[in-house]
């Protein structure tokens, strides 16, 4: 089976969602630990909280993310 075009463009993410913060560890704004999938994971959650609890709930996840993530 061929791969499809959503794969594709999953895998194209991933890899500029990884090379963006492999830029942010070398700039010192990330912490090192933090993984290309944890920010995709992260996102989906914020992504999900908007939906299902609305945009106050979601801007607080977000701002948590942040402070969790960043140096």
């Amino acid at each position: 089976m061929a791969p499809s075009e959503l794969h594709d463009d999953c895998l194209r993410m991933n890899r500029i969602g990884k090379h963006l913060l492999d830029k942010a560890r070398q700039a010192d704004v990330v912490r090192p630990d933090v993984t290309a999938g944890d920010l995709f994971a992260l996102i989906n959650a914020v992504a999900r909280t908007q939906e299902h609890s609305g945009p106050q709930s979601a801007e607080r996840l977000h701002q948590l993310t942040l402070k969790g993530i960043l140096t």
